[in-house]
């Protein structure tokens, strides 16, 4: 009964048998047992003069290996034919059955452990040596089918991950200035405030707002104020010479820039730089000479981290400076410290 729901369950794997190792005569008398058997096709290793097994194997889809062992003492040579199949890239996943001579000196836990799949001495009935081919055929076309779910896994993960790291840098770039995005600025914020507390280091931070911006946006449209937040965000990175520098999109016209280990000298040094560059793009607030080009103000807040302070209140102190810039009249720059 188990015989008979073995084939059943088997008869959807078609057989096709690599017999390696053996005679023209056993190979012969094997094929002759099983003559009829269409959902069988056996291939006799030798047959194909100046191929090796694996070569075979590869070339004409194989489902399963039967391969007759010469029962020596040197295990290791005896058993060499099974390594091959399982250190050959294309043919290590193909079951391999080994056949035994009775009577010999090698154990059949040997070829197992050389790496095959089933062990049946050589004087193994057709009949079963066919039933022992078909399950080792199901469990072929198994790894087939695991293998490509393996490789479906894989690519899957790798899609999933290339979408993250898409969904990073939406969250991480700003796509309009390609500067970082306010959410990631201030974990970068964060991050190099702690490290200013913990070495004493000085920082500053400027906050930067493009004058009278939403008038030019009503004047020219979404359009042309987009391009201009373009070239003065150019600008604004044009004035940073250290990969240590952290500039940032604020909410409309606004941006944000973090300058580790800077004193106040280096944070107006950076700022006037800023607002000379951005002169020079010469961007005509309302299209004329005579209505002035487009400006920045600046406010400058610098501190070397004490407990009393928080990054919060520091990144107040710049806003209301860049108010104090604006209430003077814009394009300037306003600094405190604190």
């Amino acid at each position: 009964m188990a015989e008979a729901e073995t084939a059943v369950r088997g008869i959807d794997y078609p057989v096709i048998a690599l017999l390696a190792g053996c005679d023209a005569d056993t190979f012969d008398r094997i094929a002759g047992a099983l003559a009829g058997r269409p959902e069988v096709e056996l291939i006799h290793a030798g047959a194909e003069e100046g191929a090796n097994p694996q070569k075979i194997a590869a070339h004409r889809g194989v489902t399963v290996v039967v391969q007759w062992i010469e029962a020596v003492p040197e295990e290791g040579r005896g058993l060499q034919p099974i390594r091959d199949f399982r250190e050959s890239e294309v043919c290590r996943d193909l079951p391999v059955v080994a056949l035994l001579p009775q009577g010999g000196e090698m154990e059949f836990g040997a070829p197992l452990r050389a790496g095959a799949d089933a062990v049946l001495p050589d004087s193994v009935a057709p009949e079963t040596l066919l039933l022992q081919m078909r399950a080792l055929a199901r469990v072929c076309f198994e790894r087939i089918e695991l293998d490509s779910l393996r490789q479906a896994l894989r690519k899957t993960r790798k899609q999933l991950h290339e979408a993250r790291a898409r969904a990073d840098r939406l969250t991480e770039q700003d796509p309009l200035t390609g500067m970082f995005t306010a959410q990631r600025f201030a974990l970068l914020y964060e991050m190099e405030w702690q490290r200013a507390m913990r070495e004493t280091n000085p920082i500053a931070l400027l906050a930067i707002g493009i004058d009278d911006f939403d008038g030019y946006a009503a004047r020219f449209g979404r359009q042309v104020a987009d391009d201009c937040l373009r070239q003065v965000a150019r600008a604004i990175l044009s004035c940073l010479n250290r990969t240590t520098d952290i500039a940032a999109r604020d909410e409309g016209g606004g941006f944000m820039v973090l300058l580790p280990n800077t004193p106040a000298s280096g944070g107006i040094k950076v700022g006037s730089a800023i607002l000379q560059t951005v002169r020079e793009l010469r961007l005509l607030r309302d299209g004329t000479e005579e209505g002035g080009c487009v400006t920045v103000s600046l406010g400058l807040v610098t501190t070397s981290p004490m407990i009393r302070h928080t990054a919060q209140m520091f990144r107040l102190a710049a806003a209301k400076a860049l108010a104090d810039a604006r209430a003077r009249g814009g394009d300037q720059l306003a600094s405190e410290a604190i």
